[in-house]
């Protein structure tokens, strides 16, 4: 424990594997994250994300900390965070990865000096999906799919960490799946059948979380900030019968996305786009939270659905990819027609 309560002593234990602490990024429940750099003289420049687990028993015994470092070891995507190395003592695991220079997302849009446009949401979205689509192609749910933990590299690039709560699904081998037993996860991203604390399929559950950030990018508002959890399914039930009626107006009137006043999930007012585009737009992606958020697991799309909804809305709304994000400590990226 002189780890924790010794700075110096940490000091000599990072330079010992051959790191400089820099400073302290953040810190949460299970342990903290740390700025730092080589030790080797040659190269002090290049920064990594040191994140150190705290375990109170041995931490091969652990099941959250070797499931991170598992995962991490295992999962080689552009949009998940990479790993360096690792290195543990009895009770504390340091796992070395990439640095994400502009923080976690919502760091990055509470300091964004100007509007999240469309082409941001539409992008930072699609490489969120493309990140999940992989882990449930190999029978991993994240269980854990929030603002903070998608870290954004550069305004064009965001990148999927912290798999603490990865939960292998199937077993490829014996062609069994798995329900989860396990109800943790950030409140506001967790889904109904995770709060009733009854054994649960956790990809579906993943596809909530999804439709939650996708609220979230949209308004810069958590999607059921202002409810009692227990009335998460109401929420989505009343919200549900709004979008009805705006589908069944547009229809009746396609200038017009029938959208009333009540609705709670305002999106942001785009600077690129028109009075008109901006309510289709909205009618459409406030459709497409509906159904990741259905009150049924069965219901939800799976991943590969999504994505494939996800490809055709950017389609009609028009995303060319073009990101107007200035922030703080960043360089404005013009366009970016990749694919990433």
């Amino acid at each position: 424990m002189e780890l924790l309560e010794d700075e110096s002593q940490w000091n000599q234990f990072l330079h010992h594997h051959g790191y400089l602490l820099r400073h302290q990024i953040g810190y949460g429940s299970f342990g903290d994250v740390f700025c730092v750099s080589l030790a080797s003289q040659n190269d002090t420049n290049t920064r990594y994300a040191l994140k150190r687990l705290i375990t109170r028993r041995k931490v091969l015994d652990d099941e959250y900390a070797m499931m991170e470092i598992h995962s991490l070891l295992r999962l080689q995507h552009q949009n998940i965070v990479s790993l360096r190395e690792v290195f543990l003592t009895k009770n504390v695991a340091c796992i070395v990865m990439e640095l994400a220079p502009l923080g976690n997302l919502e760091m990055f849009l509470k300091i964004s000096e100007s509007e999240v446009t469309k082409d941001f949401v539409a992008l930072t979205f699609n490489q969120i999906l493309n990140a999940i689509e992989y882990c449930h192609g190999l029978s991993l749910a994240h269980r854990d799919i929030n603002p903070t933990n998608v870290l954004v590299c550069s305004s064009c690039l965001v990148k999927l960490a912290d798999f603490g709560l990865c939960f292998q699904c199937k077993d490829d081998a014996a062609g069994g799946s798995f329900l989860c037993e396990d109800y943790l996860g950030q409140e506001l991203y967790t889904a109904p059948e995770v709060k009733r604390c009854e054994p649960f399929h956790a990809m579906p559950a993943d596809i909530w979380s999804l439709g939650c950030l996708l609220s979230y990018l949209a308004t810069s508002s958590h999607c059921f900030e202002n409810d009692q959890p227990e009335c998460n399914s109401k929420c989505v039930d009343n919200h549900s019968e709004i979008l009805d009626n705006a589908n069944e107006n547009k229809q009746n009137n396609p200038r017009k996305s029938g959208l009333t006043s009540n609705f709670n999930y305002e999106l942001q007012d785009y600077s690129s786009c028109g009075e008109v585009d901006k309510r289709r737009d909205a009618c459409m992606i406030q459709c497409f939270i509906k159904r990741l958020c259905c009150n049924s697991p069965k219901k939800r799309p799976l991943i590969s659905q999504a994505a494939s909804e996800w490809n055709e809305i950017r389609c009609v709304i028009n995303c060319n990819i073009t990101i107007n994000v200035n922030c703080r400590n960043s360089t404005r990226t013009k366009t970016d027609k990749r694919e990433e």
